[in-house]
């Protein structure tokens, strides 16, 4: 007892010892003679869970590691992937020549159709039944001749392989290799296979096995195919991985007969395991190696790891067990969990299909996008830039002014007269608008109806002849109206410019197309390249009819209609994203932009490019100013005042006829 109590106090006196000295926290708390005892073994407590909570997680782990020690990392090197094409199993769906039959039924039994006709169809049909044998259909069919002797100690599998009929399917392989059909026995009777590494336990003499390379597609390549012709023999066929074997639970294709087609994708999910991997129990893989023993008397050879392949929608979908690995790789037959250090997918794709698609339309973009007009025959239209040494040079070349609609405030617009009065002012740069009426006629016209030009109910000209509007006076409306005489329509405008560029090439050096409509522009421009493109933009350009810096979009276009003028907003948000885009697919010498959006930024972007930025409708004197200015870029405007050089200024008659304006009849 004193010994114990000694004993005791030495164990105590060490504790405290070790608390008062040690680092550890909370040790020293439960020894300070300062505290609570109830504090004390409080500590006391809270440091021994801690402990055993640190050991217990630290087991755990422990635990964890010798149970499932592996980890998932996914190889994202896929310039490098390559796969194993599927094997393929074919097995006859009539797999007795009667030719041979007769003479094996002869040999064995001395019985021919003609000496005894009941004991050769007996005989007959028990070949029959082993040539066709299958853990699927007829293993029950055997019970009638269990107790017969004369079909006892006999080879069957040498018997299925002499009534065998002839058959090497034709191949053809996309890496042009030669291909070696194996005669295997599987549990759908006996069938050849290629393209599979465990062929080797299934074939029939082991003599005649020969390794041959595995058939492999690159990640990258879509040709990669094998196409096989069965010839005079129906089959039915069984697609796995290379290192699996055709099963009687397995899917197969169905019967293809001579003269059919059977066209199969696939898509793969590889599974691949570390080399590092055998290192571990098999306990710890709950997988085994092909070479590794299951027990005293059983090879694991022909375990297998899972993968699925499964063909697109609209054909036949299989899914079997298979490996992907090599020599080296794990097998797991019953594993729950498959345990794996390196997956890779195949898809139709390369990449996500995001990505993919995104990458996809670039290409197509850059591909289909058109080239630029020689920039000679650009200057030649805008003249040189504003802020080029050949534009402080010959400022007189420089195009500043583009009369918009021949100056639509100060004439009838998109008239004879409008661009009579507009040469008279040496303003030699005109824009015009064209539509067409219902007989295919074209109009100037700017507006889809008549009614703010000439107060008519006209509101669509498309649905009119020519005949019934030529002789509208388009300028009934206009505040100068009383400085023009009877204005009609233009055809004969029309016809003159047809026949001016018809009489002079040259003029493709003189005019542009421009349009909202990138492919209208991008049809015009890919028929005939030297024609000089031009692309307009304003915001809202969809839902609104109207648009200036101060109020923002107005009049909606389908303002009864909450649902279709959300639609619209999100269409002129997506237009507002990929407007510039669609410029340079087109490949356009110009951008005309509604003048509230355009900035000094704006302008150096699109002149980085080699692209002239022009803005519309500037009106105001004290814009006109800011654009030559500031801005050095040419402008729309819908009225000539303001104008420095063209206040007032007249030509004589020959000179507008020296610029290529003519006036008819």
């Amino acid at each position: 007892m004193v010994s114990i109590t000694s004993s005791m106090v030495r164990l105590n006196r060490l504790y405290t010892d070790f608390c008062k000295e040690t680092t550890l926290h909370g040790l020293k708390h439960t020894v300070a003679g300062d505290l609570h005892f109830l504090e004390r073994m409080l500590w006391f407590v809270l440091t021994v869970f801690a402990f055993a909570g640190a050991v217990y997680c630290g087991v755990s782990q422990l635990a964890r590691y010798n149970s499932e020690p592996v980890v998932v990392s996914i190889e994202r090197d896929y310039r490098g992937w390559s796969t194993d094409f599927p094997a393929v199993t074919a097995c006859l769906l009539e797999r007795v020549d009667e030719d041979k039959a007769k003479e094996v039924i002869y040999r064995i039994w001395n019985v021919t159709e003609e000496s005894d006709s009941e004991k050769y169809q007996y005989y007959y049909e028990f070949v029959d039944l082993i040539a066709e044998i299958s853990f699927r259909n007829n293993l029950q069919n055997f019970w009638k001749y269990q107790n017969d002797d004369t079909v006892k100690d006999i080879d069957l599998l040498q018997l299925a392989l002499d009534v065998h009929p002839d058959f090497q399917p034709k191949i053809k392989t996309s890496q042009k290799m030669e291909v070696q059909w194996r005669q295997i026995m599987t549990e759908e009777g006996l069938c050849t296979t290629f393209n599979s590494e465990y062929a080797q336990y299934q074939i029939v003499d082991d003599n005649l096995w020969r390794s041959q390379p595995l058939t492999k597609c690159h990640y990258h390549s879509e040709a990669c195919f094998v196409r096989i012709d069965s010839v005079e023999n129906g089959a039915r066929y069984f697609i796995h991985s290379p290192f699996d074997i055709a099963t009687a639970i397995s899917n197969p294709t169905g019967e293809i007969l001579p003269g059919d087609e059977l066209a199969t994708d696939f898509k793969v999910v590889e599974i691949q395991a570390a080399e590092r991997i055998k290192g571990l129990r098999p306990e710890q893989r709950r997988c085994r190696y092909p070479d590794e023993w299951v027990a005293n008397s059983i090879k694991m050879a022909t375990c297998v790891t899972r993968t699925g392949w499964r063909v697109l929608e609209g054909m036949w979908r299989y899914s079997s067990t298979c490996q992907r690995t090599s020599r080296n790789a794990l097998a797991c037959p019953s594993a729950q969990k498959l345990i794996i250090t390196h997956i890779q997918k195949r898809s139709l794709f390369v990449l996500p299909f995001g990505i993919d698609v995104g990458i996809l339309g670039v290409a197509a973009y850059y591909i289909t996008r058109l080239k630029r007009p020689h920039q000679a025959a650009i200057e030649e239209v805008f003249g040189p830039e504003p802020s080029s040494k050949e534009g402080s040079l010959y400022p007189e070349k420089v195009v500043k002014c583009i009369a918009h609609r021949g100056a639509g405030l100060d004439a009838p617009e998109n008239t004879l007269q409008a661009f009579k009065y507009c040469v008279e002012r040496d303003c030699t740069f005109v824009e015009l608008d064209v539509r067409t009426s219902r007989d295919g006629q074209l109009v100037l016209l700017h507006d889809q109806g008549l009614e703010r030009l000439t107060g008519t109910n006209i509101s669509d000209v498309r649905i009119m002849d020519w005949e019934k509007i030529k002789k509208i006076d388009v300028g009934t409306n206009h505040p100068n109206s009383m400085m023009f005489h009877k204005v009609i329509f233009f055809f004969q405008v029309i016809n003159g410019i047809l026949d001016i560029f018809a009489g002079h090439p040259d003029l493709y050096k003189s005019a542009v197309v421009t349009t909202f409509n990138p492919f209208v522009l991008y049809k015009i421009r890919k028929k005939d390249p030297r024609i000089i493109g031009a692309i307009s933009y304003r915001p809202y350009c969809f839902s609104a009819q109207d648009y200036d810096a101060e109020n923002g979009p107005t009049n909606p276009r389908h303002g009864d209609s909450i649902l279709l003028h959300l639609l619209l907003r999100t269409a002129d948000w997506v237009h507002s994203l990929l407007w510039r885009w669609s410029a340079r697919w087109c490949a356009v010498s110009a951008v005309l932009l509604h003048k509230d959006i355009v900035s000094p930024s704006e302008v150096a972007y699109w002149r980085d490019l080699g692209v002239r930025c022009a803005g519309w409708c500037v009106n105001r004197p004290l814009e006109k100013l800011y654009w030559r200015g500031v801005l050095k870029a040419p402008y729309l405007a819908n009225t000539l005042l303001g104008e420095p050089e063209m206040e007032e200024k007249r030509v004589s008659p020959k000179a507008v006829s020296d610029r290529g304006v003519k006036e008819m009849d």
